[in-house]
């Protein structure tokens, strides 16, 4: 029978390469968004890149991105501006589709939006980060609706300073509850949160977390999370399963640094059609891929340093893809 030796199955192990995807990246101290197509060397701006700003045509430090399945557009967390754009491919400028009425707590307003999602009826669910609330804005609707938090604090009816968002197929809505170093689902209507992760403190165990920024939900059911190590620097990506009380690492966990093994400050990430992931490393200022049950990432956008070329990113954060 034939056999692979353990020294080539480890280096055929040690690295996947990515699935043939478009990769959409907020590109934040470039107020800009980026799109690289599978393999590209440089990606080509589909939003902002007209240096910071509030008009239409610009951004000021886009934090998330979300694609619309029903059309292709744009969905992005224009953080500073306190407010949500659609960009329609091929646009020069967007249009604000929540928020944008100055900093505030009112229904009609947002403080430091950070993460955006897109519910399957079209609804923008958005972490409302300053203001420590989920809302979630109907198509066209000139105000929100709290669907999670509203208040600071570290009951399960409060959330303190929300980033990613992802929406599960019941419409349930999953937090990154940065300062409470857990996730959290709210399902529809409900008052209060349950815990899916982390929770216990800020840590490196695997029934902790450290700062989770992104969240996603995988085809299984699964929760993909990112800890950007806000307190003992995990620097890792974890996956739950529903019920679990601990995480398996499944990107980074090795240490903060610039390997391929590495990652320095994750954010955003988001599952492949292989069942890999994407991962925004923004303290190395790229995208990097990690393919099921490997040891190294796969650079797909950016690795160049920290630059304004369109080969290159500048602590990117929020991902998304096309």
């Amino acid at each position: 029978a034939f056999q692979v030796s353990p020294q080539l199955w480890a280096e055929c192990t040690r690295m996947a390469a990515p699935p043939s995807v478009d990769v959409v990246v907020a590109d934040t101290e470039n107020h800009r968004v980026l799109l690289f197509s599978a393999g590209a060397p440089e990606g080509v701006v589909v939003a902002g890149g007209n240096k910071a700003g509030d008009g239409l045509h610009q951004l000021d430090s886009p934090c998330g991105v979300a694609v619309d399945p029903s059309d292709g557009s744009f969905v992005i967390a224009d953080c500073t501006n306190d407010r949500i754009v659609r960009w329609a491919w091929g646009a020069k400028e967007g249009i604000v589709v929540a928020g944008g009425n100055g900093t505030g707590d009112g229904l009609h307003q947002l403080d430091s939006p950070c993460g955006v999602a897109i519910g399957r009826d079209g609804t923008i669910v958005i972490g409302d980060c300053a203001n420590h609330r989920v809302t979630a804005w109907a198509l066209g609707a000139k105000e929100g609706r709290v669907v999670a938090g509203g208040s600071r604090g570290p009951d399960l009816c409060q959330l303190s300073s929300p980033n990613g968002v992802a929406v599960g197929r019941d419409g349930s809505v999953f937090v990154a509850d940065i300062e409470n170093d857990r996730v959290v689902r709210w399902a529809p209507g409900a008052p209060k949160g349950e815990l899916v992760a982390g929770g216990r403190g800020a840590g490196e165990d695997p029934s902790q977390l450290d700062g989770p920024c992104g969240v996603a939900t995988t085809r299984s059911g699964d929760v993909v999370i990112s800890e950007r190590g806000s307190q003992v620097k995990n620097y890792r990506i974890s996956r739950w399963a529903a019920g679990s009380a601990c995480g398996t690492s499944v990107a980074g966990a090795h240490g903060h640094g610039g390997g391929l093994e590495q990652l320095d400050m994750p954010w955003g990430v988001v599952e492949s059609p292989d069942g890999g992931f994407f991962v925004v490393d923004s303290g190395n200022h790229r995208v990097v891929f990690w393919g099921p049950d490997v040891q190294e990432g796969v650079v797909v956008a950016g690795g160049n340093g920290r630059g304004t070329r369109l080969d290159q990113l500048k602590s990117p954060c929020g991902i998304a893809l096309a």
